[in-house]
């Protein structure tokens, strides 16, 4: 368990879907649920993607700092890890509601989307029924130094940025339908 040196806590303020479109479910649509216990988990390597398009996008942050924070990938001929390790971020406490409600979304020109037939409005919609985490679900993040880190202010300017990304960009699946969003 992580103590607030360590790590950060952030509240969704909408609903999130992490893992929305990646596994087998009886719902069609999956979300990332811890194996054994069930609640929902969100990737450390997804918040290091997220982090690292947020200090590409609003941090303008030089290469050499990105390498370091991020490592440098198979592609370069010194592929490197990066200094910083993101963990998975699980819920910090057990809401007495439980973390997941039932969403619904209503595609209304399937046979478009079918490739059968132009959009029109005599195409009923189809409603899709998926689980999501509710909002005013309280996760912690934790960001923890590699092995190769000599300098934990690395670890610190990445936990801002990861925050920030947070609030700025959402996390998971159809942010831009305000799916994701934390304070």
């Amino acid at each position: 368990y992580f103590n607030d040196s360590d790590s950060f806590v952030l509240t969704s303020r909408t609903r999130l879907l992490v893992g929305f479109a990646g596994g087998d479910t009886v719902l069609e649509n999956s979300i990332s649920l811890h194996p054994y216990y069930g609640f929902p988990v969100i990737p450390g390597s997804s918040l290091k993607g997220l982090t690292r398009h947020y200090c590409d996008e609003f941090e303008g942050m030089d290469k050499d700092m990105m390498f370091r924070i991020f490592g440098k990938e198979s592609g370069y001929k010194d592929t490197q890890e990066g200094e910083v390790v993101f963990m998975d971020s699980w819920p910090d406490e057990w809401p007495a509601e439980g973390f997941l409600e039932l969403d619904v979304m209503s595609p209304h020109f399937t046979g478009y989307y079918d490739k059968r037939s132009f959009p029109s409005d005599d195409q009923q919609p189809v409603p899709i029924v998926f689980l999501a985490v509710r909002k005013d679900v309280k996760f912690r993040f934790a960001l923890l130094p590699s092995r190769i880190c000599m300098d934990k202010s690395i670890v610190v300017m990445a936990r801002s940025c990861l925050e920030k990304a947070l609030r700025t960009f959402g996390a998971g699946a159809k942010t831009g339908s305000s799916y994701g969003y934390f304070e």
